[in-house]
């Protein structure tokens, strides 16, 4: 509502019947729009072009047109999700393409695996790992504190020792049996 004055496209924004408009649909770039819709044993190529929490606004080509059937589940592949979806709305327009509107049923993209120990793997080389610096840095201070100054000054060389021999004596009893 401007200076008092409320438009109806502002209306409808605040409609309580109409709940899927209330979410920001956020636009696709172009290099990551390619997707791919799974339904009935059928693959249909389709460009992503509206993204937003509750679904996805996708364009088909007009040649795949035909392909199009409602099925007992419509699954949508991107590079980056996976998710079952429902077809909500069709729009025909003038050029022969047909957008669909589509509702995230369920999220079925994979949790990414996490590990405790860093990997060796050229594919990972793109990430940033912190798992090796975060082990150095904690032997490094578990090596500072066990020094015979400092760890004597602050009591936690006793400690550290202390420890070394249950784990090696614990080691040794496991490797014995």
């Amino acid at each position: 509502m401007r200076d008092g004055y409320e438009t109806a496209s502002e209306r409808h924004w605040e409609d309580p019947y109409r709940p899927e408009q209330r979410f920001f649909r956020c636009p696709v770039p172009l290099e990551r729009s390619a997707a791919t819709l799974h339904f009935s044993g059928t693959k249909v190529p389709v460009e992503l072009h509206e993204a937003s929490i509750d679904g996805f606004a996708v364009l088909v080509q007009p040649q795949h047109i035909a392909k199009l059937r409602l099925g007992p589940r419509w699954v949508l592949q991107s590079a980056d999700e996976r998710s079952e979806v429902w077809p909500q709305w069709l729009y025909c327009a003038p050029d022969g393409h047909v957008q669909v509107g589509l509702r995230r049923l369920q999220d079925l993209t994979p949790p990414p695996k996490m590990s405790w120990f860093p990997t060796w793997r050229r594919a990972r080389c793109r990430e940033s790992d912190p798992t090796l610096l975060l082990v150095v840095i904690l032997l490094l201070i578990v090596f500072a504190l066990s020094l015979p100054g400092l760890g004597d000054h602050l009591g936690s060389a006793a400690l550290i020792e202390q420890a070394l021999v249950e784990i090696a004596y614990s080691l040794a009893l496991l490797l014995t049996r």
